[in-house]
């Protein structure tokens, strides 16, 4: 048997390796604030979600639901959406009225499938397939391959094989007037590496102004240096709007405050 020294000693490297172990956990997870730098820790865990950031999502659904609003939301490169079950069920509960933005017109089946399996109805969303551009509107050569995914840079060589496909494409403002409305109450953006040059070209239309915006920012994460990608200048402006800014896993989550807090 251990002698009372001997368990002593064995509890105190046991308390040792925990703290090592929470302080591991705390270096993983994603971090919500920044302070000059912002810091982006790129988690391995894909159904990784930070819990203040998804209540601050569901908090902002709701009560854009209990203002009597059925909230009008544009989703950029939604794919099938196939990874956002949770989120769309809960937009279905508010009634949203949903516009999806995807080049890929291959996957307008499986989209639409999963979209009425979370409860929507089919009057409440339109698919649009064209792709988005900061460039003037025209049409835009993509290469689509085994997957489904899609690219505008040449991958001849990714899995083996590729198709070139002609695309619509529209800028944020021709979009817009498309949609008959300057703005919309939600934006989700998934461009694969594209969000935040799209985005600041929604951003210099006047009116726009929507109560939730969503977007990726690990490709942001990985871009050195300034430019069209560089995430700081991006979430200074949406935090001198009025937003406040959250950090899920892989995406940038910004709020306006008057709407989590009732602030003006």
């Amino acid at each position: 048997m251990c002698s009372k020294r001997c368990c002593s000693f064995c509890c105190a490297i046991l308390a040792v390796l925990v703290a090592a172990l929470v302080m591991k956990f705390q270096q993983m997870k994603p971090r919500t604030g920044f302070e000059g730098e912002l810091v982006l820790i790129i988690t391995s865990m894909d159904n990784f979600r930070k819990e203040k950031a998804d209540a601050n999502w569901s908090t902002a659904i709701e009560s854009l639901h209990k203002q009597g609003r059925e909230p009008v939301m544009l989703v950029l490169g939604p794919n099938t959406l196939a990874e956002d079950a949770a989120e769309f069920r809960l937009l279905a509960k508010a009634s949203a009225k949903l516009f999806l933005v995807e080049a890929n017109e291959r996957l307008n089946g499986n989209l639409t499938a999963n979209l009425l399996q979370y409860g929507h109805p089919r009057q409440n969303f339109e698919i649009i397939n064209a792709a988005m551009t900061d460039q003037p509107s025209g049409n835009l050569t993509f290469y689509l391959v085994d997957d489904g995914k899609q690219t505008e840079s040449s991958l001849e060589n990714y899995f083996g094989s590729s198709v070139a496909v002609s695309v619509r494409s529209l800028t944020p403002k021709n979009l817009l007037e498309e949609l008959g409305s300057p703005s919309v109450d939600i934006l989700h953006t998934d461009l694969e590496g594209y969000d935040l040059r799209i985005l600041w070209e929604f951003f210099h239309e006047e009116s726009f102004a929507p109560e939730i915006v969503k977007f990726e920012w690990l490709f942001a994460a990985q871009h050195k240096g300034p430019g069209p990608y560089e995430m700081m200048p991006m979430l200074n402006m949406l935090s001198s709007r009025g937003y406040d800014l959250h950090q899920d896993a892989y995406d940038m989550i910004a709020i306006r405050r008057d709407l989590l807090f009732g602030e003006v």
